[in-house]
Order: C-alpha cells, then structure tokens, then sequence
C-alpha cells in the first residue's frame, strides 16, 4: 500500500506541474515575415481563466507600420496614436459574452514591415471580467512571453501592398500554444518523478 501510494503520489504530482508549465499564451501569426512586406497579423487570443477575457490591447513596435484592423463580431476596437498621427496601439473590448473559458479568438490586423527590422515583439494585455490582467511582455522563456515575429529576406509576403486581407490568405498554422522552454521544463521533471518512483519500489523490495 505504500508503494502504490507513493507511486500515485509522484503520478498526480508530475501531471499537475505538466499542466502548470503547459500554459497557453497569445499568439501572433505569421510567425516569420519578409522585411518591407505588407503583411496581414493574426492576433490568437487564448482564454486561461474561469472568467471571460472581456479586453485585449496590442502595442505595435516601431518595426512595423500597422494601418488597419478587420472588424470582428462582438467586438469593438480603438486605435491610440503617436503625437504623428501613426497608429501606437490598439484596443479590443467586448460588446458580448467576450472570449468564454475554454475558448479563444483571433484579431486580424495588416500593415508594413519595417525594410531594416529583424525581429517583431509583440507586447500584450489581456483583461478577464473579473478585473485580473494578464502582460504578456516577457522574453520567450518566461510565464508570460510577448509574440515574437521573425524577419527573414526569404520569406514571401502574404499581403498585397494595395489589399486589406489577400485573395490567397494563408491561416495560421495550427501550432501548440506551448513554448519549446516549457515542453523541455515538463518533459524533464517527468523523467526525474518516474526515476524516484522505480527507485523507490525497487528500494521496498529490497
């Protein structure tokens, strides 16, 4: 009984901090774009809480000129502008039920990369209705990571310079909204929680 028990012990222990490190996060898609491109951005918008996520604001770094927004249903957006008149950053705020818990949204926004940016960081926030809010600004490794958005002269843009969304769209690919970092962290403390628990049942029968 000891032996089972430790061993269900170490089980419940290990998929607990699985799904502790597992978290999902907002996303920005594409996940690479060619400098000087006109690109179509998909802002991916997960739900993590018991609460629905009523508000999202996306900042827009100076390597990219955002310069409109596709509207979504239950939605409403405001741009905040610079002293120049250029779009700083946008804000969603639900006129409905919002993003439910076990559900997500996508907010598809198009603009200009900068012709000399090599990497876009995305900083956002993220607003339950029951007043908690969420910075996702941090290096990939963190809790909460900002979206990175790789530049790369190989990579074919997606949007034409004179079109809101392309008549050839490419979704975003459906990806883990797991980090490498995280996965790595879990798989880890996996192997070690079933290495003490064959340790510790060959230690009982001897």
């Amino acid at each position: 009984m000891k032996k089972t028990g430790l061993v269900s012990f170490l089980m419940v222990l290990l998929l607990f901090t699985f799904a502790s490190a597992a978290s999902a996060h907002v996303g920005v898609y594409p996940k690479e774009v060619a400098p000087g491109s006109y690109e179509k951005f998909t802002v991916r918008v997960p739900n993590e809480s018991n609460n629905a996520t009523i508000k999202v604001t996306v900042a827009f770094p100076a390597e990219v000129n955002i310069s409109r927004v596709q509207p979504l249903a239950g939605w409403k957006y405001e741009f905040i502008k610079n002293t120049d008149g250029s779009k700083k950053m946008i804000t969603w705020t639900t006129t409905g039920d919002g993003i439910k818990p076990d559900e997500f949204a996508e907010f598809n926004l198009s603009g200009k990369v900068s012709d000399d940016a090599k990497e876009i960081k995305w900083k956002a926030t993220q607003t339950y209705e029951d007043g908690k809010i969420v910075e996702w600004i941090g290096e990939p490794d963190s809790e909460k990571p900002a979206a990175v958005t790789t530049v790369n002269a190989n990579t074919k843009a997606t949007v034409d310079a004179h079109s809101v969304v392309p008549a050839t769209t490419q979704e975003p690919k459906e990806e883990s909204p797991y980090s490498k970092n995280t996965l790595f962290t879990a798989v880890a403390v996996s192997i070690v929680a079933v290495i003490i628990a064959l340790i510790a049942l060959f230690r009982k029968r001897d």
